[in-house]
């Protein structure tokens, strides 16, 4: 089995099974690697345990952490992976959201998020270029 590339590695979280298997069915057609988790504490413990290149999330799920929870905590721990935040019945403040995260109002096309990420991933990996040297 071939080893997927850690740049190419998304996290969708969402517990509406459709959108979640419509929007890894979009990314992995775009060539991404897709973990996907149902809900923000399933999505924490993905964050930790992999290295992630973007996350994509809902806001309203159910457990202990919603979207927000999971977005600023993906800021925290991976600082240069492109956080998308969607939501269908919260319009977001963007003192919600950590520095550079995006938001969407559902219903968000898929490949729309894939546009959006290709563009913000290239955007990190440049600055990370820039960083290092």
């Amino acid at each position: 089995m071939r080893r997927q590339d850690p740049s190419l590695r998304i996290l969708v979280v969402e517990d509406d099974a459709a959108i979640r298997r419509l929007t890894s069915y979009a990314l992995r057609n775009a060539g991404f690697e897709v973990l996907e988790a149902c809900t923000a504490d399933e999505g924490a413990t993905r964050i930790a345990e992999a290295e992630i290149a973007a996350i994509i999330t809902d806001v309203e799920m159910p457990g202990a952490l919603n979207g927000y929870d999971l977005a600023w905590q993906a800021h925290i721990q991976r600082p240069a992976a492109p956080v998308f935040v969607v939501s269908g019945s919260i319009e977001s403040d963007r003192r919600d959201l950590p520095p550079q995260a995006r938001f969407f109002d559902k219903p968000v096309d898929p490949w729309v998020l894939v546009a959006q990420l290709h563009g913000a991933l290239s955007t990190s990996k440049r600055e990370r270029s820039r960083t290092a040297a």
